[in-house]
């Protein structure tokens, strides 16, 4: 039998009773922002990283990726400018607390499919399976894991494809959280984890099929999309951000799209704009997928008569280099 490819995992079968992957701060994103970055080098250009002005207070916001190759380091130096401006720094939700092992058991234990939500239950037939062959080609057997509710088994195989494809470091949230933590500055959250481990329990509810069959159509195209995904996050290309995160989710699966981006970014409005009157200069961070389309974070500051600018990527010797710290 196939070993679990799981780099936390070293069962020879997987057993998510005893082995959650990654926190559900990690993966929530990667379902509508599967963005990577990569390492590039020459002429000044554009990042996923803006400054937001009411003519008298400024604050800055950038798109995320959270999970990244080691070579993915320094990232575009727009977010280290950000940075060494800010006194405060915004997560999406806490992140130490994702970390804890308690904290994990919790997310496992609210992940047990009730009597209706087996896997059988919420799948048609030819959902089922293209499931089953996705877990067969990475060594899991699904008839183990039907007493979980879909959304992990879909967090189960977008991880371990992630790892595949080379993508085994912390992505820029963890980054700046461990600097912020080393450097005293003040960190704050968009959402509690309690509130992250709900939203994770109620992944795909009501449009189950819908759900599983998109992420195993995303999943297959991962790699493919890879070169596309990698230069528009970079580069800050919000045209192709918004075409590949946003528009085609919201055609094909609009129930998706409101629940994973309109309504997140509709519940963090008030609390981006008052961190805005606070006393200092706030760094929000949020996976880029939230920042770009017509109910992005950025085209929502701007109906609201906000000035936002991006923020230039200097030349890569523009900064100091700084560790990873991984």
């Amino acid at each position: 039998m196939k070993r679990c490819d799981l780099k936390c995992c070293d069962l020879k079968r997987c057993d998510l009773k005893r082995c959650v992957p990654v926190s559900g701060q990690k993966w929530l994103p990667l379902m509508f922002t599967l963005l990577l970055a990569w390492a590039s080098a020459g002429a000044v250009q554009a990042a996923s990283v803006w400054k937001v002005s009411d003519g008298e207070r400024e604050m800055y916001l950038a798109g995320t990726v959270h999970l990244l190759k080691s070579s993915d380091y320094p990232l575009p130096t727009a977010f280290e400018v950000a940075y060494e401006h800010s006194d405060v720094l915004m997560f999406e939700t806490d992140l130490a607390a994702a970390h804890d092992p308690e904290n994990q058991q919790q997310i496992t234990r609210r992940m047990l499919a009730g009597p209706e939500e087996t896997v059988d239950k919420v799948l048609t037939a030819h959902t089922y399976g293209t499931l089953q062959q996705a877990c067969e080609r990475y060594g899991l057997n699904l008839s183990d894991l039907r007493s979980f509710k879909v959304s992990l088994l879909v967090l189960t195989l977008t991880m371990v494809e992630m790892k595949r494809l080379g993508l085994t470091s912390s992505g820029v949230d963890e980054y700046f959280h461990q600097r912020a933590r080393r450097d005293g500055k003040a960190i704050v959250t968009l959402e509690s984890f309690e509130q992250q481990i709900d939203f994770l329990a109620r992944m795909g509810r009501g449009n189950e099929d819908a759900f599983v069959a998109m992420s195993l159509r995303d999943l297959n195209q991962t790699e493919a999309l890879m070169d596309d995904m990698i230069q528009s996050w970079r580069n800050g290309d919000m045209e192709t951000m918004t075409q590949l995160f946003v528009e085609n989710m919201e055609d094909d699966y609009p129930a998706m799209y409101q629940q994973l981006l309109v309504d997140r970014n509709n519940h963090w409005m008030p609390r981006i704009e008052a961190l805005l009157l606070q006393p200092g200069t706030a760094f929000v961070l949020v996976g880029v997928g939230h920042m770009v389309g017509e109910a992005g974070l950025l085209s929502q500051l701007t109906a609201r008569g906000y000035e936002v600018q991006t923020v230039p990527d200097a030349a890569p010797d523009a900064v100091p280099d700084t560790d990873t710290g991984f």
